[in-house]
């Protein structure tokens, strides 16, 4: 049997509490920086959208297909709907909103990445680097 001592309950709620403000760290510090999404097809540059207007984007391909992006609350996505391909990776990937992250379409060679600005706080080291 397991005897818990006074400790062992303070280090309990210390790491539980550091566990919560890790996850609502986002919430409580929104990043509040301009951020783009910069599209590219075959390596040549496309487009850049803002995600901080609501829309959607066409990118159209030969022989009749296409990618549907949709732009809403600051993030960026690809609708499942749109995607002729066997393995649907890209739409998989789901919503991406930090600068930094990318959705990649190999059978279209489509990439999404956002770039914008980061607070001074944040100095480009993510969670598991850290």
């Amino acid at each position: 049997m397991i005897v818990l001592k006074k400790g062992d309950f303070f280090i309990i709620l210390l790491l539980m509490l550091a566990g919560l403000a890790w996850l609502v760290r986002d919430y409580i510090f929104p990043d509040t920086g301009e951020k783009f999404a910069v599209i590219e097809v075959d390596g040549k540059f496309v487009e850049t959208l803002p995600l901080n207007v609501d829309t959607r984007y066409k990118i159209d391909f030969p022989q009749e297909k296409y990618i549907e992006l949709t732009v809403e609350n600051g993030e960026i996505w690809i609708s499942e709907e749109t995607v002729d391909c066997p393995e649907k990776i890209c739409v998989r990937t789901g919503k991406v909103s930090k600068p930094g992250e990318s959705i990649v379409c190999l059978p279209n060679k489509t990439v999404i990445y956002i770039e914008g600005d980061t607070d001074s706080s944040e100095q480009n080291v993510d969670d598991i680097s850290y």
